[in-house]
């Protein structure tokens, strides 16, 4: 969660000193692939192509819908994106169900300073 916060927090003011946020995305999502919903994992792995983008719109719009989906997880103190609209998880048609799941529990959180 770390990079990511850094990353776009005051609207990306950091983002061009980040590098590398696919390794702790992809590092997170292997820990915690067991533990959430297939539609999420598979929404996370589809920004693994997109999260470090080399033109900056596309990066801020990939964390964005990152943000999205660990918020739908349950996962607590994420940053608010602002001025974004990021995809949704499911098309309106699916049915998301969400598992009960303690933050300070779950695999994405615990990755913290990955």
């Amino acid at each position: 969660m770390g990079p990511l916060r850094f990353a776009s927090a005051r609207d990306f003011a950091s983002l061009g000193s980040v590098k590398d946020l696919r390794t702790p995305l992809a590092a997170a999502l292997t820990r915690a692939r067991p533990t959430i919903a297939p539609e999420r994992s598979a929404a996370l792995e589809a920004e693994l192509r997109f999260i470090d983008a080399p033109v900056s719109e596309a990066r801020k719009a990939s964390i964005g819908r990152v943000i999205d989906v660990l918020r739908a997880e349950g996962i607590a103190g994420l940053p608010v994106v602002a001025g974004l609209i990021a995809a949704q998880v499911a098309a309106p048609s699916q049915t998301v169900v969400k598992k009960p799941l303690t933050p300070a529990l779950s695999p994405l959180a615990q990755g913290e300073g990955a």
